[in-house]
């Protein structure tokens, strides 16, 4: 706001120039609302302020229309003397800005809002701005703009993100609490880990700091069920997002799609058009990459072998051609630059869109995206003998730990390429830094959540076991590290029907779980889960059902009723309990289970309504016909409203 004003403000005395400034940044983070807050502060200050919308040609001279309506009111303008309806809007436009060039009137104001696309554009609505400043050199021009390359009009500023601190605060007053900072001293939520774990996501972006601390005001949930649903539904969360902060039309996530089409087609002469294409692929290949850290040479040593797509090869053909090409993603701001390095990142959310909307939109071929990114990040591993290969390693690590995740959903010749990359990774690493350097335990824990999804459980069970001696000898038997690593042990062992050793090792873990983080701590509650899924699979009903309850009860009191992990684990014991006979226990576990969803406005899952038909089954079975015949009716009838009549699962019920 300083800035504004020492930029902007008009001086005493003649005007000397007229003043310009260029707000820009990426969409969200609040340069309408910082535009809007500096007009009203300094409403008195100015004769006149306009604000006008400039995301395409027309919508900017239908301001201009409504800003000339304006001032031909004013005592000392005439009218237009024509008919509105059979003027032009060309002449519209230079009819309001003679105004501004009237003698005497030099204290105004004119906002340019969402100038977002290349004046190329003039198929879809693009223009020169400047082309619509008033003639004469007077007055105060403010610009809020996606484009980077605006900022040569005048004075600029790149409104950047909120610092946790400021985030903190915002979040804060949104939700209508007093928040303050002293020292290391804030209020009991802002150290509370979901909290710090939204904040951490929302990463300082104004307009999705706000929306989230809206939604649980007005919808009335918890910042642990914001959480988690922002986890298991990004994609409806994104959408959720308004354009802006002040106009709640529209979705960011459709303000970023236009930016992508815009770069996606591009420009009409040859070599730029190729860079706004490489642009357009960079951005859906960083969908599989980390945001945080990306640069020129781990692009560059993915270009090695057959099967290197041609836009890939002109990109990484020179640093000169990956600059051009990452330009123009900076220029939409999109992606930032790291200051004091050669590298880049992009926000988080920016990110999750990307992931989460933009490969689904555009059809991209997920394939061809992820075998580029295991490629670079496996032929990027440095020899142990690299200079700075600790460094190296840590860069890639982040990039390795998502497209794991990624790769363990495919099969083929991309996971055997992932394999022989990983394998490479853990022994340079293990030869670099020995057995218990966390280095290496993250490697041996990924490459064994590979082989775990790919069923290669004995292969998994060495090295989760390699892992856990090596978090054991580095952090001690009780640490809470050294639990987690027991407890994906654990898992192995269960895939192989090991149950003692499974089972003896979860009981181990959560011992000290409970001790190193206490008994509501959420890793101590999911191992209790953990502990249930366990007995169950060998089919000790009761002890799981115990466990499960543990887990529930411990689940409601840290984060309410209606969390994810609350309605799992009712599903669990409700479905225990009626294998177990316990019938009331299941009526009521199914009965708060439903009312959950209810509450949360939702539609019951599909294992929901099967657990419904099952305890029909056994109220049946147990010569409660009233019961049963109650509850068949309430199943039949969810089943028909969510599936049909013919569906085979409403088939299935109607013939019990």
């Amino acid at each position: 706001m300083q800035i504004l004003e020492r930029y902007l403000l008009p001086e005493d005395g003649p005007p000397t120039s007229r003043k310009v400034f260029v707000l820009h940044g990426l969409g969200g983070m609040g340069k309408t609302r910082l535009a809007v807050e500096f007009a009203k502060r300094h409403q008195n200050v100015f004769d006149s302020v306009f604000f006008l919308n400039g995301k395409t040609l027309s919508t900017l001279a239908q301001s201009f229309a409504r800003l000339l309506k304006q001032v031909t009111k004013a005592p000392h303008c005439s009218s237009t003397g024509a008919n509105e309806r059979t003027v032009k809007p060309k002449e519209i436009v230079e009819r309001a800005k003679e105004w501004f060039c009237l003698e005497g009137n030099v204290k105004w104001l004119i906002i340019f809002d969402n100038v977002d696309m290349e004046a190329s554009e003039r198929k879809s609505g693009g223009y020169k701005v400047q082309e619509y400043f008033p003639s004469l050199s007077r007055g105060s021009v403010l610009i809020t703009t996606r484009l980077a390359e605006l900022a040569y009009l005048g004075d600029d500023q790149k409104i950047t993100k909120m610092n946790p601190l400021q985030s903190a605060q915002l979040f804060f007053n949104t939700l209508g609490l007093s928040w303050k900072y002293h020292g290391q001293e804030t209020l009991a939520e802002t150290r509370s880990p979901e909290t710090e774990e939204l904040l951490k996501i929302l990463d300082g972006l104004p307009l999705a700091i706000i929306q989230a601390a809206k939604y649980v005001v007005t919808v009335g949930t918890s910042i642990a069920e914001y959480l988690e649903q922002y986890r298991t539904s990004k994609k409806k969360i994104i959408d959720y997002l308004p354009y802006s902060i002040e106009d709640s039309r529209g979705s960011i996530r459709t303000t970023w799609s236009i930016s992508f089409k815009q770069i996606q087609h591009g420009h009409d002469d040859g070599r730029a058009s190729q860079y706004y294409k490489n642009a357009s692929k960079l951005l859906q290949l960083w969908a599989f990459l980390s945001p945080r850290d990306l640069w020129f040479e781990l692009l560059k040593s993915g270009d090695q072998g057959p099967g290197v797509p041609s836009w890939f090869k002109e990109m990484v053909e020179s640093k000169f051609d990956f600059h051009q090409t990452i330009r123009i993603l900076l220029n939409f701001s999109l992606v930032d630059s790291n200051p004091g390095s050669n590298s880049y990142s992009m926000h988080s959310i920016v990110h999750d869109w990307c992931r989460e909307c933009l490969l689904h939109d555009t059809n991209a071929d997920w394939n061809e995206f992820l075998a580029l990114s295991v490629r670079s990040i496996g032929y990027s591993t440095p020899a142990w003998d690299t200079q700075n290969a600790g460094e190296i390693e840590r860069r890639l690590l982040v990039h390795a730990d998502l497209i794991f995740r990624d790769i363990t959903a495919n099969t083929g010749e991309d996971l055997d390429k992932a394999e022989e990359c990983l394998k490479d990774s853990l022994t340079r690493r293990q030869e670099a830094y020995g057995p218990t350097h966390f280095r290496t335990i993250e490697a041996a824990s990924s490459l064994a959540e590979v082989y775990e999804k790919a069923k290669k459980f004995e292969v998994a069970e060495k090295l989760r076991l390699e892992a856990l001696e090596g978090v054991q000898s580095r952090y001690g038997s009780d640490h809470w590290q050294t639990a987690q690593a027991q407890s994906n042990l654990a898992a192995v062992l269960t895939y192989q029907n090991k149950e003692t050793e499974a089972i003896e090792l979860t009981l181990q873990s959560l011992r000290k779980f409970e001790q190193a983080l206490g008994p509501t701590n959420i890793s101590t509650l999911n191992t209790w889960f953990n502990l249930g899924s366990r007995f169950e699979t060998f089919n000790r009903l009761a002890e799981a059902a115990d466990s499960f309850k543990k887990a529930l009860d411990g689940y409601v009191e840290i984060q309410g009723l209606e969390s994810t992990d609350v309605l799992e684990s009712r599903e669990k014991l409700a479905l225990l309990y009626t294998a177990k006979g316990n019938l009331d226990d299941a009526e009521t576990q199914l009965d708060m289970l439903l009312a959950a969803y209810e509450r949360k406005n939702m539609e019951e899952p599909k294992r929901a309504l099967e657990i419904m038909g099952s305890l029909a089954d056994s109220f049946r079975d147990n010569n409660m016909p009233e019961k049963a015949a109650s509850l068949y009716e309430k199943a039949k009838s969810k089943f028909e409203s969510r599936f049909g009549l013919e569906h085979e699962s409403t088939l299935q019920l109607l013939g019990n």
